[in-house]
């Protein structure tokens, strides 16, 4: 496993930005409705796991570069 190197192909890149975009998307959703409906700070904890998706998905479709792959010494090129 060369480190760098892309490890996940054009369509699983594709996929990824996909769902990242959705994922950011719901995360800024989450936050006006929990904004506007006046929710205690500490609720917008649970805001982390989307908005966390969303960065992994859009950096993982923007390099091409999978962390599950590397460690699973895989390819998926698709």
């Amino acid at each position: 496993m060369i480190p760098g190197f892309p490890n996940i192909g054009p369509l699983n890149r594709l996929q990824r930005l996909g769902a990242g975009v959705l994922f950011l998307l719901a995360g800024v959703w989450a936050f006006g409705f929990l904004n506007i409906n006046h929710f205690p700070l500490a609720s917008r904890v649970v805001l982390f796991v989307p908005l966390y998706l969303g960065f992994a998905g859009v950096f993982e479709a923007l390099f091409g570069y999978c962390l599950v792959h590397h460690h699973c010494r895989t390819y998926d090129r698709r």
